[in-house]
Formats: structure tokens, sequence, C-alpha cells
């Protein structure tokens, strides 16, 4: 069986090689804009650009997360040939390839006006950053579930036998802090709804949703993402947001008695999107507005949104975890039997 030195250095090729196989456009359909000058000037125009700034950091971090996570569960797997390591990453390439495209929008929306005139460039044009999987920190050092801050700083490659100069995990995953998917429900139930919303912190607004929301409405968002494609999510959602816009009470086609579960799922999104409790809040209509706006152009975060709850309903609050809500994750018992060695 290949060691962990070998199985990051395996990782980390592949992510690699689907990076360098990116470019601007690629599978996407022949409406898409690849002139940055063009998107940069209709994202200003309608006032949308710093919205798109911390909307495509956002979508970053969690990216960077689901990352992180796809790759625990491939070093973790029972595979004990490259060759079947190398098969198993290709799990990882749609979200290198969206890391990559998040990234490329960033770099253009973050120019401000006065650079407009200093060239805009594609990603082609400008170096990239490494996209690499962390599975491992110092032994001794600290590491929480519920701990909020995120290091922002950009990832350098792993170098076989060296993990960045730092001694081989002896779990894996070992660094939680930018794991909000490996905390427990009690991790949860402490984090903090100020500094979630400061932060903007997507993922955990969701997780603690699902936490301080009843148990029917939790099972019910679990049973609808389970039976709904994502296409038929999204038109739901689209739907109920016009109808909020509209200020009625009732959406073609919809039967009285699933109109709850769609308002539900909506203002679920909402709190995702608004990053905010929208459960106890109404969402002003110029906002409703824009996301309308998103939603009818082809917004990807309704998947990114789709995936991200699924896989917390299948972990953190997994029908197993909500039988025992005070016990830590497993993640979270590798660390604390780390830091105590």
């Amino acid at each position: 069986k290949l060691s962990r030195e070998n199985i990051v250095e395996v990782i980390n090729e592949c992510i690699e090689e689907f990076s360098t196989k990116w470019w601007p456009g690629k599978n996407q359909n022949a409406s898409y804009t690849t002139d940055p000058k063009l998107l940069w000037e209709k994202a200003e125009k309608e006032g949308r650009r710093l919205f798109l700034v911390e909307n495509h950091k956002a979508t970053l971090k969690y990216l960077q997360s689901r990352l992180d996570a796809i790759g625990d569960a491939i070093a973790a797997s029972d595979n004990t040939t490259e060759k079947e390591f190398r098969a198993f990453c290709a799990t990882l390439e749609g979200t290198v390839e969206q890391i990559e495209e998040a990234e490329w929008l960033l770099s253009i929306y973050e120019l401000e006006p006065e650079e407009e005139d200093s060239g805009i460039n594609t990603q082609t044009d400008q170096p990239r950053k490494s996209i690499v999987i962390d599975l491992g920190s110092d032994s001794d050092s600290e590491s929480s579930g519920d701990e909020m801050d995120i290091d922002n700083t950009a990832p350098t490659a792993v170098t076989p036998g060296s993990m960045n100069g730092r001694a081989l995990p002896r779990s894996i995953p070992d660094r939680l802090a930018d794991k909000p998917g490996l905390s427990s429900i009690t991790s949860v139930s402490r984090w903090d709804w100020n500094t979630l919303v400061a932060k903007r912190d997507r993922p955990r607004i969701v997780m603690k949703i699902l936490h301080e929301v009843s148990s029917e409405d939790r099972e019910m968002i679990r049973t609808r993402l389970n039976e709904l494609r994502k296409q038929t999510l999204l038109k739901e959602i689209r739907y109920c947001v016009h109808m909020f816009i509209r200020g009625e009470a009732k959406i073609p086609g919809v039967l009285p008695r699933d109109l709850a579960k769609v308002v539900t799922c909506t203002k679920f999104f909402l709190c995702w999107w608004l990053a905010d409790n929208y459960f106890k809040k109404t969402a002003p209509e110029w906002r409703l507005e824009e996301l309308s706006q998103c939603l009818e152009s082809g917004s990807e975060d309704i998947g990114i949104f789709y995936d991200w709850v699924r896989y917390i309903l299948a972990n953190t609050f997994s029908k197993e975890a909500l039988r025992k809500p005070f016990a830590p994750s497993q993640a979270e018992i590798i660390t604390i039997s780390d830091d105590d060695d």
C-alpha cells in the first residue's frame, strides 16, 4: 500500500493536471462570456461587482473545503496501488475546475474602476495559484472544530515526504478550522451568529440553520433534496422568489400542501445567498430582484448549495449523528487524541 507521502504526491499531481487543463469557458455553452472586459463592465454597470467579489470569495472558501474533504476521503480509502488512487482522483476534477473558474472571475471583479484601463487579463495571461489539498498540520498544534478564523493565504505545493516542512500527520484530516463539514453538532451549536454573518461564512450559516430549525423542517429538507434534482430545485426556488417579489401566496402548478415546503427550502437558500438567517427576517425586494436575475442568468450557487447541504446532511446532520447530538465528530476525536499525545 502507498505511503502517505506518496498518496499526497499522487493527489497533488492530479490536481495540478486538472488545473492546467482548465481554460475560461471550458464546458460552458456558446453564450458564456469569456471576455474579462465585458464581464467587468456589465457587473459594474449593474452595481453587482462588489457583490460578485464577495460571492466568489465565499464560493472559493467552500470549494477549497470540499476539495479537502474529497481528498481526505481518497487518502482514507482502501485503494492500494497508485493506479487505483489516480482513478479515484478523477472525482476531484470538477471541483478543481470550479476553483479555477471562481479564481479567474474573482481576479476580474476585484479590479477597481481606476484600474480598468490598465488591462484585465484572462487566466492564461496571469500566473496560476497552486491548488493543493492540505492533509496535515503539526501534531502539537491546536485545532478546534468550532474555530472560526479562516486562513486566506494561497496554498503552496506539497512535496512528498515534507508536507510543507511539517511532519506527516497520524490522522487524516487533522485541521478542522477550514473544514466545517467535519464539525460535530455540538461544535455547530457553539458558533456565534454575529461572527458567521460578519464573515459571510455561508457554509457554516446553513449548518447553523439546520441546527436551529425544527426537526420536522430539517427532515423535510433532507427528503426534498434526496427526491429533487438540482434543476427541479432551481425551478422551485426561482418561482418562489418571483412569488415573494409579487407579494403573493401561491405558485402556479404547486399544490397548497407543497407550497410550505417550497417556501421553507427557498428561505433556506436565501440564508445561503444573503449569508444571514432569513427565517427570522425578510429579504428586501431589491435583493430578491438581484437574486432573481442571477438565477435567470444561470448562477452556479444553486448547485454549490445543493451539494453542500446534501454533504452535511449525510455527515454532521446524519440520522446517526442526530441520535447522539452531544458526541464529537470522528475528526474531532482524532484531533483531541493527537493533541493529548
